[in-house]
């Protein structure tokens, strides 16, 4: 699971705690805990007093960015910096999840060559 579907059960309260530490492990290394409503850095804050998460001092923070183009009102490409997860998803709930250094071609998808 990404960070993103662990929130979710976390907000619904349908996270049990291993994998409730698992997400303030993974937010606090990749410093999105810091940026989060009070709630959740209060959480990581006792998470790491407690000794169950390690405070994150290698490397740099994670800031990725996401650049979708869209060219007479349709989709072309998705150009993306830095890791980020990716999931998709169809009308039926069919989905996959990718990382974006799973995707070394992120961005040079169908269309690409008529952005210009």
């Amino acid at each position: 699971m990404i960070e993103l579907q662990l929130m979710a059960l976390h907000e619904k309260n349908r996270l049990p705690l291993p994998e409730t530490v698992t997400l303030y492990q993974l937010l606090v290394q990749r410093g999105w805990a810091w940026k989060m409503s009070a709630d959740y850095q209060a959480q990581a804050v006792a998470y790491l007093n407690l000794g169950m998460i390690l405070p994150t001092t290698e490397g740099e923070e994670m800031n990725p960015k996401v650049r979708i183009i869209i060219k007479e009102g349709k989709f072309i490409e998705v150009l993306t910096e830095g890791v980020i997860d990716v999931i998709v998803e169809d009308e039926k709930g069919l989905t996959a999840a990718y990382t974006s250094t799973d995707l070394p071609n992120c961005g040079d998808g169908p269309g690409a060559e008529d952005s210009g």
